[in-house]
């Protein structure tokens, strides 16, 4: 069915779609780690590492997943996943964080401020997201973060508590990445919120640091950032599709736009503009999208080619508009990551049905080809493996180019690059 571990790509965006049945031979409660609904819009489920050491998150509580042809099953003491009585390939677990339950020097429980998410850390540090707050609400349709917050994890994170968390999860996970993300603050204000927190875990740990908020306005706050210590920025636009965008995401359509308003005329705007219309064709985008593409740009210039990104959904558009991004963010010089569409359970989309792997494959290995194409350094970082989306060369099975040469040189410097980074930052951590 899968040539793995050389399709396990091809597999991991099968159990996206799909989803699993857990056998009742399996304990995940004492073998593996807890399924936490924190952060992130598109929830949570059970990771799994397959054959190629690709990690995945697989939804297994979802209506749909109950009607999934996959099963994972614990044999003999060890976990396998099966397609309808088939044996697929034998399953890896990261093992139960117990150091969970340990706590900070506040008296705060460690899994209660941050969550592994595939091989880093990953922290949401800030006040819920304000476009759940408004009347009525104004949150994105597929999200989940107003349903988990103060549920699974702590409402109120000091800078101090979040410091002590990582450091724990260097000590027992081996992590070199934490990744923060925040909702909509009013007035501007996410990043000064972020900052703290950047500043403090860079100069007391060394490790690599990404940052996903919403778009600042004012572009100097990401001069802090970056001063900060911030390796990594990304922005969720969510949707290329201007229409899509203004109805699954009303909050960002309505508020960013609001902020295209007052910039009219602005030259880095303009820009933004002119690059998404070439990607769209015909078609308009939203003044509230622009305000992404603009923070995308000014942090190309700061950042360079490969650390900052455009996140994506793909499922909630037609492929064709989830390509049209990724072309548009590799001519930005920018890493476009790939999410795929999750109905989880109390969302505004909960009853609508995953996307169809088949029809997301052209998206996949263009998010491949668009890096080597732009010449865009991916995957040099070590030890990031992540589960909630593809890397980017576990896209690679879905493309049928080689690149010739050219691929051949990408390939090669991105392995010399990896070397390199390798050695730079066994000499930052401490």
């Amino acid at each position: 069915m899968f040539d793995l571990p050389r399709e396990a790509g091809k597999l991991k965006l099968e159990l996206f779609c799909q989803g699993a049945r857990v056998h009742q031979n399996c304990r995940l409660e004492e073998d593996t780690r807890p399924i936490k609904r924190t952060r992130g819009g598109l929830g949570s489920g059970l990771d799994l590492i397959l054959p190629g050491n690709v990690w995945v998150n697989v939804p297994i509580e979802e209506p749909f997943a109950k009607q999934s042809p996959f099963v994972i099953d614990r044999v003999a003491g060890k976990y396998s996943l099966w397609h309808e009585a088939q044996l697929i390939c034998q399953l890896k677990l990261p093992s139960r964080p117990r150091w969970y339950d340990e706590t900070t020097s506040s008296g705060k429980r460690l899994g209660d401020i941050g969550v592994m998410q595939g091989t880093y850390f990953a922290i949401y540090p800030s006040d819920l997201c304000g476009f759940w707050k408004t009347e009525p609400k104004q949150s994105c349709r597929f999200c989940s973060v107003g349903i988990c917050y103060g549920k699974t994890e702590s409402e109120e994170k000091s800078v101090q508590d979040v410091v002590e968390a990582v450091k724990a999860a260097r000590r027992f996970e081996k992590i070199t990445f934490v990744h923060f993300n925040t909702g909509f603050y009013e007035n501007d204000s996410s990043l000064d919120m972020i900052i703290p927190y950047v500043e403090e875990v860079k100069k007391e740990t060394g490790l690599l640091v990404g940052v996903q908020c919403p778009p600042a306005a004012d572009l100097s706050k990401y001069d802090r950032l970056k001063a900060a210590g911030a390796d990594h920025v990304s922005f969720c636009f969510e949707l290329f599709d201007p229409e899509r965008f203004q109805e699954i995401c009303p909050g960002k359509a309505e508020t960013f736009g609001k902020a295209a308003e007052k910039l009219a005329g602005d030259p880095l705007l303009e820009q933004a503009k002119t690059l998404a219309v070439k990607h769209l064709g015909d078609t308009q985008p939203q003044p509230g999208q622009l305000i992404f593409y603009r923070a995308l740009l000014y942090c190309r210039k700061l950042w360079g080619k490969g650390p900052v990104a455009g996140e994506i959904i793909a499922g909630l558009e037609p492929p064709e508009r989830s390509i049209q991004a990724i072309d548009f963010l590799g001519s930005c010089g920018a890493v476009a990551t790939v999410c795929v569409f999750r109905p989880c359970i109390g969302t505004n989309l909960e009853h609508e049905s995953p996307p169809n792997a088949g029809e997301l494959s052209p998206v996949f290995a263009r998010q491949w080809e668009a890096v080597v194409r732009h010449n865009i350094p991916t995957g040099i970082a070590p030890n990031i493996r992540t589960a909630m989306v593809h890397l980017q060369e576990e896209g690679r099975c879905f493309s049928s180019r080689s690149f010739g040469w050219r691929g051949f040189i990408y390939l090669l410097k991105r392995v010399s690059l990896k070397a390199l980074f390798r050695l730079l930052i066994a000499t930052r951590i401490r």
